[in-house]
């Protein structure tokens, strides 16, 4: 018994399998079945398949050789990269030191800066008991005194040092 023979124009009768377009394939097997290629008997039935074989070799020679062109960028990049390492090894060490400069740095200004504002209420206070004295020290019959207490109280609230009288 023997087979039909396929209609070459009629994709169809080859199992429907239609020829390779143009970069399409690679990645996989053939379209074409190995039970399809036993079956066949005729000879322009095989020299059908025989075409759409190498039309699907030819789409996958042209993908590995593009994959291959690209071969020798990603190696080159990958020897970038690991010759890299070592140096953002040594960045990642620089950026810890440096952060914790900037941490000791911080906590040092706001110690500073604490004992700052220590100094100044120091001063609030020793300027305060100096203009308290100026005017404990001043005759209250005086017709001045009632303008200088308010003025040294004014003073004490603003911390301002009184000028001498």
């Amino acid at each position: 018994m023997r087979t039909k023979m396929a209609d070459l124009n009629s994709p169809l009768k080859l199992s429907g399998v239609q020829p390779p377009s143009e970069g399409v394939g690679g990645g996989g097997c053939s379209e074409i079945s190995a039970e399809l290629i036993r079956s066949l008997t005729e000879l322009q039935e095989l020299e059908a398949v025989y075409e759409r074989l190498c039309g699907e070799e030819k789409v996958v020679e042209k993908e590995l050789d593009a994959l291959l062109e690209q071969q020798n960028s990603i190696e080159s990049k990958m020897v970038t990269l690991h010759r890299m390492g070592p140096n953002l090894q040594l960045i990642e060490g620089d950026a810890k030191q440096l952060a914790g400069m900037i941490t000791f740095t911080c906590n040092l200004a706001e110690n500073v800066s604490s004992k700052v504002r220590q100094l100044d209420l120091a001063k609030v206070a020793s300027k305060a008991e100096e203009n308290l004295l100026m005017v404990l020290g001043t005759d209250m019959s005086d017709r001045r005194a009632a303008v200088i207490f308010a003025d040294t109280l004014t003073l004490l609230f603003e911390g301002e040092p009184l000028s001498p009288l």
